[in-house]
């Protein structure tokens, strides 16, 4: 699956916030068991440099199916994204900012998982969270994110 993302202009781009990745899914199995490990490789173009500023294989996105309980349940996992002194596997926020476009590659990787069923997961969305600088949006990058 692919995303793309343009960050909005209220986005707070100080070169020091965190901003982070989100993967919304679930599975319509009520017998799914075991870890699904899905991958991420972002890409970012800045405006007016060299394409790619940034190409990174973002931490693995991993969740622990339980069962019945997990059935049509709408999961999402956090992963880092951004950080202003990041990892080898985050970008650096100086590359980033509101005239950036930020592609997402994501894949199921089925070596690393163990889940008894992949056929039954889907994929709702992937999104960016962000710290705003504008009227609405989240504010703090920890609940209740106002």
């Amino acid at each position: 699956m692919h995303f793309k993302y343009h960050p909005n202009h209220d986005w707070d781009i100080s070169q020091t916030l965190p901003f982070d990745f989100h993967l919304h899914f679930g599975t319509n199995s009520a017998t799914e068991t075991g870890q699904a490990v899905f991958k991420a490789r972002v890409v970012v173009a800045k405006r007016d440099a060299t394409f790619p500023v940034l190409d990174v294989l973002l931490d693995d996105i991993t969740y622990t199916f339980a069962g019945a309980s997990d059935q049509y349940k709408h999961q999402v996992v956090e992963v880092p994204m951004g950080r202003a002194t990041p990892t080898a596997a985050q970008l650096d926020t100086a590359d980033v900012d509101v005239d950036s476009m930020i592609f997402v590659s994501l894949s199921y990787d089925g070596t690393l998982s163990t889940v008894s069923d992949p056929t039954a997961i889907f994929v709702f969305q992937a999104d960016i969270h962000y710290q705003t600088v504008g009227a609405i949006g989240t504010k703090l990058n920890e609940a209740p994110w106002n």
